[in-house]
C-alpha cells in the first residue's frame, strides 16, 4: 500500500477530500487561569448536552458535549480541579463506541478494525486536547470515556470540534453546527451494489455448457488490511460468482468441473486483496470477493478469468494437460 493511502487526505466513495482538523500545541491556558488539561470525570458524573457522533469505517463514536459552565469539583477526582479559578468554564465530553453502527450490513466483513487504535480529541478554537482512546483494542484497556475540559470564557459550541484520529486520518464533527469533515457522511453513497453485465464463455470454444456469471461491485473508502483509498480513488469490492456445469464438446466429450482458480484482473492488474475464494462443488461454482483500487464513481470493468480443473466423464477433444478456462469481460449494468 502506498504512503498516500495512509494520509489524512483520503477520498470517500462520494469523492469528498478529508481536511485535517485544526489544532494547536496543546499548551494554551484558558481564561480564568489554572490547568488546561482534560480532567477525567468520576463515575457518577452525568454529562448531558448536545448529542452527535463521528462515523468510523467499522462503527460510530457517539458523543455528548455539554454547554460551557463552571465545574462542580465533585464531578472529577479529588484534587483534579485544584488550581482552577472558581469561575473557570469547562465543557464535559462523554463518548461511546458502537460497533457496526452506521455501517451497511453487507459491508461489515470488509471493515474489521478491532486492532486499529483510534484517539478522541477536542479542539476549541486553535487549541487541541487529547481526551483518550475511542475504544479498546487488543492488548490495551480504555478506562476514560468522559472528561471535563477547561475552555475560555465566551466559548460557544460552534467553536468546538470533536475528532477521532483513525488510521492516520481525522474524522471530525463541529458540535454546534453538525458540520462534518469530510463534508459528507462516510457511507453516504454506499447503497445497493452495482451489478455489472457478465456474459461468460469457455476457452477453448469447442467446449460449451451451462455457464453462470454474476459480478457486483461497491466502493469503500477504507478496507481491512489496505487502509484508506488514495485521493480521487476508492477501494472497489468485487463480488463474483461463476458456475460451469454439463460441459461437453462436439467430439462427444463430457466433463465435470472439480475446482476453479481465479485469475481475474482489472486493466491487467491482479486484485489488491482477495477476501474470499470459495468453490462450491455441488454447484461447480466459485465465489470470490476481491478488492481493486479504482476511481471514485467509476466501477471497475473486470476481466473475469477462472482456470477450471476438470474430470472427464466421456472422452472427447480435451486431453490430459489441456487447459480449460471460463472467461468474461464485464460491462456497465
Amino acid at each position: 500500500m502506498t504512503t498516500a493511502r495512509r494520509t489524512a487526505s483520503l477520498t470517500l466513495a462520494c469523492a469528498v477530500v478529508l481536511v485535517a482538523t485544526a489544532c494547536g500545541d496543546g499548551t494554551g491556558d484558558p481564561g480564568g487561569g489554572g490547568s488546561s488539561e482534560a480532567m477525567p470525570a468520576v463515575g457518577s458524573a452525568d454529562i448531558t448536552g448536545t448529542d452527535t457522533y463521528v462515523q468510523l469505517p467499522h462503527g460510530r463514536v457517539e458523543v455528548t458535549v455539554s454547554d460551557p459552565a463552571t465545574l462542580d469539583p465533585d464531578l472529577v477526582e479529588d484534587g483534579a480541579a485544584d488550581g482552577l479559578a472558581d469561575d473557570q468554564q469547562v465543557v464535559g465530553v462523554d463518548w461511546e463506541f458502537v460497533p457496526s453502527e452506521g455501517v451497511p450490513s453487507d459491508v461489515t466483513g470488509f471493515v474489521i478494525a478491532d486492532d486499529v487504535p483510534a484517539e478522541v480529541t477536542l479542539t476549541v478554537g486553535d487549541d487541541e486536547r487529547v481526551l483518550g482512546d475511542a475504544y479498546t483494542v487488543a492488548g490495551s484497556e480504555t478506562t476514560t470515556t468522559s472528561v471535563f475540559v477547561p475552555v475560555d470564557d465566551g466559548t460557544d459550541l460552534d467553536d468546538v470540534t470533536v475528532a477521532v484520529d483513525f488510521d492516520g486520518a481525522d474524522l471530525a464533527v463541529d458540535v454546534g453546527t453538525g458540520e462534518r469533515t469530510p463534508a459528507d457522511e462516510l457511507y453516504a453513497d454506499v447503497v445497493d451494489p452495482d451489478e455489472l453485465a457478465c456474459d461468460p464463455s469457455l476457452e477453448p470454444r469447442t467446449v460449451t455448457g451451462q455457464l453462470a456469471c454474476t459480478v457486483v461491485t461497491r466502493p469503500l473508502a477504507w478496507v481491512t488490511g489496505l487502509g484508506w483509498a488514495g485521493d480521487g480513488e476508492a477501494w472497489w469490492i468485487v463480488d463474483s460468482y461463476t458456475g460451469a456445469r454439463d460441459l461437453r464438446d462436439a467430439a462427444g466429450g463430457r466433463y465435470v468441473v472439480t475446482a476453479m482458480e481465479d485469475r481475474s484482473t482489472v486493466d491487467g492488474a491482479a486484485p489488491d486483496a482477495t477476501l474470499l475464494e470459495d468453490f462450491v462443488a455441488a454447484e461447480s461454482a466459485l465465489r470470490t470477493q476481491q478488492v481493486f483500487a479504482g476511481e471514485v464513481g467509476t466501477p471497475p470493468l473486470v476481466s473475469v478469468a477462472r482456470t477450471l480443473t476438470w474430470r472427464e466423464e466421456e472422452a472427447g477433444s480435451l486431453g490430459d494437460g489441456d487447459e480449460l478456462r471460463l472467461v468474461a469481460d464485464t460491462g456497465s449494468g
